[in-house]
């Protein structure tokens, strides 16, 4: 027998993750779209209108150079949010590309803050997750920097995964152009991987086989992102709100 209570997730687990009321609210402001690769949905020190809440897609955030050199600095799924500093400035401070494509949520800037104005869960939600973000990048600029190619590999795979699951469709230049390396490295990497019984290479995918043993064979930076993943900001909150 049917409630008719009207299904009010998105597949966005930050969304999601909200108090029923608050997600009441947010839902009458956001807008479901349809991603594809390669699409672009900000550019880096250009006026930014709209943010986007993954669901089954994945968005390379991206930093340029003077000489057009590119670089991915993270990557957001069904966890997060992309570009959150445009919320605070209205500028993009990334490049944000569509990495895999699917479905997302947009938002106007000028909606999401007023929602943030009347509601504490969501600012502590998007707190939350500003932080993960923050540990995230950190580590990744380290293992870009001190990290072998396949270390770097295997941490874009197990970020992926969070955000993606599985099965990732992209190609072996998409994840080269993501670390900054050539195709060929990358092709040599996976076979490594798939060697040990990691992964499997399929036209057009990669398709993660043990999350145990690519965790094993993680850099330290993937496990520090891990145990920065759920920040405790509740004594924080309940100070402001004192």
């Amino acid at each position: 027998m049917s409630t008719g209570r009207i299904d009010l997730r998105t597949g966005n687990l930050l969304i999601d993750a909200l108090p029923e009321s608050v997600l009441q609210q947010v839902r009458q402001k956001v807008k479901r779209v349809d991603l594809t690769v390669p699409q672009v949905l900000s550019t880096q020190g250009e006026t930014a209108e709209n943010v986007y809440f993954p669901a089954t897609a994945l968005i390379s955030c991206r930093a340029s150079g003077g000489n057009g050199e590119i670089v991915e600095i993270y990557s957001v799924g069904r966890e997060g949010v992309a570009d959150p500093a445009a919320i605070l400035t209205g500028v993009a401070a990334v490049t944000a590309e569509v990495q895999i494509a699917g479905e997302a949520y947009q938002i106007k800037i000028d909606d999401l803050c007023g929602l943030v104005r009347n509601s504490m869960e969501l600012t502590g939600a998007l707190l939350k997750y500003a932080y993960t973000l923050a540990v995230r990048m950190v580590q990744a600029t380290k293992c870009a920097m001190f990290h072998t190619v396949k270390q770097r590999l295997i941490l874009w795979l197990l970020l992926a995964q969070r955000e993606h699951g599985n099965d990732l469709p992209c190609t072996h230049q998409l994840v080269a152009d993501a670390l900054g390396t050539r195709r060929a490295t990358v092709t040599t990497t996976l076979n490594d991987l798939k060697q040990m019984g990691i992964v499997e290479r399929r036209r057009g995918r990669i398709h993660i086989r043990s999350t145990s043993e690519l965790e094993a064979n993680a850099c330290e930076c993937f496990h520090l992102i891990k145990a920065g993943s759920e920040p405790d900001l509740e004594c924080g909150l309940a100070a402001s709100r004192a």
